[in-house]
């Protein structure tokens, strides 16, 4: 019955709860969230309405698009908002922040090419910096790993919201200390199956290593390199002759096991600009492919790859 959904969500927290409990020895809460924008939203705006008295808001606005989907409902509502400069450091942004600060929001990963943006000595920094102002740190990651149960003991105004990979389309789950009082605005109206929500608890930490593909003429971040590695949940490739919606479809991978931005329509590829300052180049997105490592990505795969991408470059190579 529809007036036993909260009774049930809140049954399904408390269990998520004494799970992560068990895995951590401390005293930490889970919430789940059907997908990653309800999880952003019940939290930030739940910390908005709730914490009146700290009516300021900042983000990182790098790496993820789910700090945009608020935007247009903090401008409606007329909410203070900081952004983080791109000539500013992470300390000098987060130094700026009077006691009205209600929360930081921000990645360290770039959610589409899966690229690491900080590295963990600079996550712990802001969370660390944040909680010692009493401002929420809310991280967004796409996976939930061993170094976040520290982070969660050593912080206690640091959020984790556990959005799930470039493929996933499953449920979001949201980590926190009990710092954090705020009643749900919207999340007990989901209709949650407590059944599927067992995997969310399993330390799903994908890390950055070595694979064949790494040095791979194609690879997006052997002409790319940030230097500090990306997910190993995904192989992002890259070409300046072939487009990648071009590429996929001539690898027949569906919308599960590929993702070619040149697929999208030309105004959701103007907004990455604001989170995605790479994205300014057209080029660079039209060549981007990025496939689903679950699909089989093995040598003959690979050698697929690099002879459809040979066959289409000569087929777009004319003159008159």
């Amino acid at each position: 019955m529809d007036y036993l959904l909260f009774e049930t969500y809140q049954k399904t927290n408390k269990n998520l709860s004494e799970q992560i409990a068990l895995i951590s020895q401390a005293n930490l809460q889970a919430k789940v969230y059907t997908n990653s924008y309800m999880a952003v939203h019940d939290i930030c705006f739940g910390l908005v309405h709730f914490l009146a008295h700290k009516p300021k808001i900042s983000m990182i606005r790098l790496g993820s698009s789910l700090p945009e989907s608020l935007l247009p409902h903090f401008y409606r509502l007329q909410t203070p908002i900081s952004f983080k400069k791109e000539n500013e450091t992470n300390l000098q942004f987060l130094n700026s922040f009077d006691h009205e600060m209600n929360f930081t929001l921000w990645t360290a990963e770039n959610e589409i090419t899966g690229e690491i943006l900080m590295s963990t000595a600079s996550r712990q920094e802001i969370h660390k910096t944040l909680s010692a102002k009493r401002i929420y740190s809310i991280e967004i990651k796409s996976y939930f790993d061993d170094s976040d149960i520290e982070t969660l003991k050593s912080n206690p105004y640091a959020i984790l919201v556990i959005a799930g990979g470039l493929f996933h389309s499953g449920y979001s789950l949201v980590l926190t200390t009990d710092k954090l009082k705020t009643p749900p605005l919207v999340a007990h109206f989901q209709e949650i199956k407590p059944d599927l929500c067992q995997g969310l608890m399993k330390i799903q930490s994908v890390k950055t290593s070595d694979s064949f593909f790494d040095k791979n003429s194609l690879n997006y971040f052997s002409q790319f390199a940030s230097g500090l590695g990306q997910l190993n949940d995904r192989i992002v490739v890259y070409s300046k002759t072939v487009s990648g919606s071009a590429l996929k479809s001539s690898l027949n991978l569906n919308d599960q096991e590929a993702f070619a931005v040149s697929d999208l329509p030309s105004w959701v590829i103007e907004q990455f600009a604001n989170w995605w300052p790479e994205a300014k180049q057209k080029d660079l997105l039209r060549g981007l492919l990025v496939i689903a490592r679950k699909t089989s990505v093995n040598d003959s795969f690979i050698q697929k790859l690099e002879k459809n991408h040979e066959q289409l470059t000569e087929q777009s190579e004319w003159s008159i």
